[in-house]
C-alpha cells in the first residue's frame, strides 16, 4: 500500500515511513553480515525479501512488528526477524514475487530458476535456462495464464509458462559471449553455403550457430560438457573448457572445433579436435559429433585450423591443423559415404619452427604455412615440401593467405604494419602493401596490433585492416598494385574479420569488435539470398587454376595426348564433361614428380600408374563399332572447308600389347 520506503546499502536495510519522511530512516542489519545484492517487496503483505552475495535469500518480517519500527535510537542498527531460504551457491542475481504473492522466484549464475512456495517453504527448480539470470518479471495473461520473463546474461530473453511448465518462446539474436582475455582470438567461422556464422556463446565450452538469413540462433552446440558453477565452499569458479577454434568446410557439411584447457596446478593441459557432421533431425539440421581426436598436438594448443577444398572427382575433404608442438598435421575422412571417420594422414615439420598460421590454395593443390620467419609451401597431394621463403622482412610471420582466384599470389603479414605480396611462380616478393595512416584530426595513438589480412572470395583482391584503439582502417588492395583501391574507416576496433558470400563487385564481411559485438559491414547488405542454402546467382563462374608444368614435362615435353583435351574449349554441361580418368584410365598426378628426389617413392611402384596415365585405354568392340558408324557418315567436304574445321591430329593413339610392355 506504499506505506514504507525501503532501501539497501551494503549489509543493511533502511526503512522510512512515507507518511512522515522527516523522522528519518530505521536501520536494520542483515544477520549474515553479507553484502545485499537484490531487494523485492511482497505485492500484498508487509514484508520484503533480499538476496546476498553468498546465495542466501532472507524474508524480512520486521514491517509487521511495530515494536521494531521505533525511532528512539536513530542510526543504531537493529537485528530484524527474518526467514532464511538457501539454494544458490553464488550471488543471487534476480528476485521477483508472482502477482498473487504465492511464490518467490530467484535466479543467478547457476542458470537455474528457483520457485519458492511462500506458504510451505518448498521449492521447485527449472534448470539450464541457457545463461545466468539477471532479471525476472511476471505477468498474468488471460489467454496463457501466469508467465515468467527471464532476462539472461547473454542478452536473450526466455518466457516460461507456469501452467504448461515449459518455455513458450525464447528471443534474442546473437548471444553475447562471456568475458575473456583481451589477448584471446575471438571465435568466428563462416558457412558459405547456408550463410551461417559460428560464434562463441556465453559459456566458453559452447558455440552458437547463427543464421544471417533468419537473424536467429539455429543451434546452441555444447562442444564440451562441463560444470557451470563451482561448489560454494571454493573461492574461485571452476576453470571451464574453452572452445578456441572453429572452421566450416566448403560444403558446410563438416564443422571442426578445438576445445580444451591450459595446464594448472590441479590438472594438466588437455586439448581435443572434434569433427561435427551436419545431419537432418526432428529439430532440423543439427551438427552431430562424428569424430573426437584426443591430444591432436600432444599437450600443446592448436593455433590454426583450415579445411581444404576437395579435389575434382574426390568427395573426401581434408583438414589441416597447426600446433604449438611445432607440427602441422593433415587429417582426412575415410570410409563409405555417410559413415566417414577422420584419421591422421601426414605430419609436417620445418626446422623446429612453430607454425602460427596456414592456408590452402583455392584448388587445394598447395598448402602454405607460416613457420616463424619463413613461409613454407607443401604439395597438397603428396605433402612434400616444395620450397621455403626466407627473405621476408619479418622476424615472425603471423598470417599467410592465398590472394586471387588462381592461387598465384601469397599475402603475408608479420610483426609490422605492412603486408607483402609474394609471387609463388617467380618465388619473389612483388610489392609491399602499405596502409595509409589515419587522419591527423582524429588524434588517435599508434596501433599496437598487427594488421588483419582477409582474402576476398571469387576475387583477386584482398582486405587489410589496420586496427587503432577506437577505429579500424579497412583498405582493399589488388596484388598488382601497391596503392589501395579504396579505404573505409569503421568507428570501432576490429578483432576478427571474415568475408561473406556475395557478388564479386560487392564486399560484405562479418566483424567482431573489442566489446564482443558482431556487425555486418560492406557495400550492400541486401545481397544475401532469400532462402537458406540457396546459391548466389550473381556470382561469377569458376576460374580454373592454370596447372604448373611438372618436372617430367620440363624434361620430356608436354604430352601430345594432353593437347587433345583442349581441342574443344566450348563449355560443357556436367553430363557432357569427361574427366581425365575416364579418357586415360587410372591416371597418376604428375605433380608428384615436382618434389625432391629423395622424397619420391621407388620408380617401379609408379611405372604402372604412369603408363596408364599416358597411354590411351583400348576401346572395346562395342565402342569401336560405334566410332566406325559415326565416322562412316557422309560429309560434304566443301561445307567442312568453309567452316574451317581443324584437321585431325597427326598423332594417333595405338594399342600396346603385352610383349612390348615386357620389353620396357
Amino acid at each position: 500500500d506504499g506505506k514504507f520506503l525501503i532501501a539497501t546499502a551494503a549489509t543493511t536495510a533502511h526503512i522510512a515511513l512515507t507518511s512522515s519522511p522527516e523522522k528519518g530512516w530505521i536501520k536494520f542489519v542483515s544477520p549474515d553480515g553479507i553484502h545485499l545484492t537484490r531487494l523485492v517487496c511482497h505485492p500484498s503483505n508487509n514484508y520484503f525479501a533480499t538476496g546476498d552475495k553468498s546465495g542466501h535469500i532472507r524474508v524480512w518480517d520486521c514491517l509487521q512488528d511495530e515494536s521494531q519500527l521505533t525511532f528512539e535510537k536513530l542510526g543504531v542498527a537493529k537485528t530484524p526477524t527474518t526467514r532464511l531460504m538457501h539454494w544458490h551457491a553464488h550471488e543471487v542475481g534476480a528476485l521477483a514475487f508472482t502477482p498473487n504473492g504465492a511464490f518467490l522466484i530467484s535466479g543467478g549464475v547457476e542458470a537455474v530458476m528457483v520457485l519458492w512456495n511462500m506458504d510451505s517453504g518448498r521449492r521447485g527448480n527449472v534448470p539450464r535456462v541457457g545463461a545466468p539470470i539477471q532479471g525476472i518479471s511476471t505477468v498474468d495473461r488471460p489467454d496463457a495464464g501466469q508467465e515468467i520473463l527471464l532476462g539472461l546474461a547473454d542478452g536473450s530473453f526466455a518466457m516460461y509458462n507456469v501452467a504448461k511448465a515449459r518455455f513458450r518462446v525464447q528471443t534474442g539474436s546473437v548471444k553475447l559471449a562471456s568475458s575473456r582475455s583481451s589477448d584471446a582470438e575471438p571465435l568466428l567461422a563462416v558457412d558459405p553455403q547456408r550463410r551461417r556464422l559460428a560464434l562463441a556463446s556465453f559459456h566458453p565450452a559452447s558455440i552458437q550457430i547463427h543464421s544471417l538469413l533468419t537473424s536467429d540462433s539455429v543451434q546452441e552446440l555444447e562442444v564440451a560438457p562441463s560444470n557451470r558453477v563451482s561448489h560454494k565452499d571454493k573461492p574461485m569458479f571452476i576453470t571451464p573448457t574453452t572452445v578456441t577454434q572453429a572452421a566450416f568446410d566448403h560444403s558446410g557439411k563438416w564443422l571442426a572445433t578445438v576445445d580444451g584447457r591450459e595446464a594448472s596446478l590441479d590438472s594438466s593441459a588437455a586439448w581435443y579436435l572434434k569433427l561435427w557432421e551436419l545431419r537432418t533431425t526432428a529439430k532440423g539440421d543439427r551438427y552431430v559429433l562424428n569424430t573426437r581426436i584426443d591430444l591432436p598436438h600432444n599437450y600443446e594448443q592448436v593455433v590454426a585450423v583450415e579445411f581444404c577444398k576437395p579435389a575434382a572427382g574426390s568427395g573426401l575433404p581434408k583438414l589441416a591443423t597447426a600446433g604449438e608442438d611445432g607440427t602441422v598435421k593433415i587429417w582426412g575422412a575415410r570410409g563409405p559415404m555417410g559413415q566417414e571417420t577422420w584419421v591422421n594422414r601426414a605430419t609436417l615439420t620445418y626446422r623446429e619452427e612453430t607454425p602460427l598460421h596456414l592456408s590452402f590454395s583455392p584448388d587445394g593443390s598447395v598448402l602454405a604455412v607460416a613457420h616463424g620467419p619463413y613461409v613454407t609451401l607443401w604439395d597438397g597431394q603428396t605433402h612434400a615440401l616444395l620450397y621455403a621463403t626466407s627473405s621476408l622482412p619479418f622476424r615472425k610471420v603471423y598470417s599467410v593467405h592465398f590472394g586471387g582466384t588462381s592461387g598465384r599470389y601469397l599475402v603475408v603479414s608479420g610483426d609490422s604494419k605492412d603486408a607483402i605480396v609474394w609471387d609463388v611462380l617467380k618465388n619473389k616478393a612483388l610489392r609491399r602493401v602499405s596502409t595509409p595512416p589515419p587522419p591527423t584530426s582524429l588524434n588517435t595513438p599508434k596501433t599496437s596490433r598487427n594488421p588483419l589480412v582477409v582474402p576476398i572470395p571469387k576475387s583477386d583482391n584482398f582486405v587489410v585492416a589496420l586496427r587503432h584503439p577506437n577505429q579500424t582502417l579497412i583498405s582493399i588492395h589488388s596484388p598488382r598494385q601497391s596503392d589501395p583501391l579504396r579505404t573505409r574507416f569503421l568507428p570501432f576496433q576490429v578483432l576478427r574479420l571474415a568475408p561473406l558470400p556475395s557478388s564479386p563487385d560487392r564486399l560484405v564481411m562479418a566483424a567482431i569488435a573489442v566489446d564482443g559485438s558482431v556487425s555486418l559491414v560492406g557495400d550492400d547488405l541486401t545481397l544475401l539470398p532469400q532462402q537458406e542454402g540457396d546459391l548466389e546467382r550473381s556470382l561469377s563462374g569458376k576460374h580454373p587454376l592454370s596447372a604448373r608444368p611438372s618436372l617430367f614435362e620440363n624434361v620430356f615435353g608436354r604430352s601430345a595426348f594432353k593437347d587433345l583435351e583442349n581441342v574443344d574449349n566450348a563449355p560443357q554441361s556436367s553430363a557432357e564433361a569427361v574427366s581425365a580418368d575416364d579418357r586415360f584410365g587410372a591416371a597418376v598426378d604428375l605433380r608428384l614428380l615436382d618434389g625432391p628426389a629423395y622424397l619420391l617413392p621407388p620408380i617401379e611402384t609408379l611405372f604402372t600408374s604412369l603408363m596408364e596415365g599416358v597411354l590411351v585405354k583400348p576401346m572395346t568392340n562395342t565402342e569401336q563399332e560405334e566410332q566406325n558408324e559415326d565416322t562412316g557418315m557422309d560429309v560434304d567436304l566443301e561445307e567442312a572447308a568453309e567452316d574451317n574445321v581443324a584437321p585431325a591430329p597427326l598423332l594417333r593413339p595405338r594399342e600396346v600389347d603385352e610383349s612390348e610392355m615386357s620389353m620396357l
